[in-house]
């Protein structure tokens, strides 16, 4: 029986998911004081998955788990001080309420749960549940953001959007709209964890890349340089909204 998630079928759906995706490659562990404080702030079956499995590589190394609270850093740049996905960070010399004075104050409430082995972000907002980054082109989708009702159940939106995301959404096409992941396995072999096939340097990546573009890259350092060298936006895809407004409000490296 799961421990966190009260979805009936949660641990046969967790079993499903490592049958039909795994197994988990590349695997570790998370000790439960790293679960237990996501109580509450994640789908709830994710964390009944960390303490049944680990983290690692799912569907041949394209669907890739994060620890909790990695990328917390990179994802706090991306998000800082932005209306939906951050909190208003006080400007230097204002003082905290004094019901503020003991606690760190938070930027974001979005937490990183997975990304694809060439570094599209699978998020998770505590007000607005799944957000899907397009690190390459810049895009933020949050697709339940502006259509609330449409929104299932957290448990549900994990198993389906983030642990059982479609391969189309995990792979990435080149300017032919080829899917590249079979083809850089190829060239490069298998990543190691926190490495992806960088679709070009970080700071001057083309929206479309080649395989020829793609290389080996350590994911954290390429995401921060990426988030602080770009412009995201953020998009509603549903209604063909591709510039709602831009994200964050960080200053951007020239």
């Amino acid at each position: 029986m799961a421990t966190y998630s009260a979805m009936p079928d949660a641990e046969a759906s967790i079993d499903r998911i490592l049958s039909e995706r795994g197994p988990l490659a590349q695997a570790l562990e998370v000790p439960e004081k790293f679960i237990t404080p996501n109580l509450g702030r994640v789908p709830a079956i994710m964390l009944d998955f960390w303490a049944k499995a680990g983290v690692g590589d799912l569907a041949d190394g394209m669907l890739r788990l994060c620890l909790p609270r990695e990328l917390e850093t990179e994802i706090a740049q991306l998000f800082r001080n932005d209306p939906d996905f951050g909190f208003p960070i006080l400007p230097e010399g204002v003082e905290k309420e004094e019901t503020q004075a003991d606690t760190e104050p938070r930027i974001t409430d979005v937490h990183a749960l997975a990304h694809t082995a060439f570094g599209n972000l699978l998020l998770w907002s505590e007000r607005h549940g799944l957000v899907h980054v397009d690190i390459v082109q810049g895009l933020v989708e949050a697709p339940f953001l502006f259509n609330p009702e449409a929104a299932p159940a957290p448990d549900r939106a994990a198993l389906d959007f983030i642990l059982g995301a479609d391969p189309f959404i995990l792979d990435m096409d080149d300017r032919d709209q080829q899917p590249m992941f079979d083809r850089a396995v190829t060239k490069f072999g298998p990543m190691k964890r926190m490495f992806i096939y960088a679709p070009g340097p970080a700071a001057t990546g083309d929206p479309i890349p080649d395989v020829d573009d793609l290389f080996p890259a350590p994911y954290p350092e390429w995401l921060e340089e990426r988030i602080m060298t770009k412009r995201f936006t953020l998009v509603d895809l549903a209604t063909g909204r591709f510039d709602v407004r831009p994200i964050g409000a960080r200053k951007l490296r020239p």
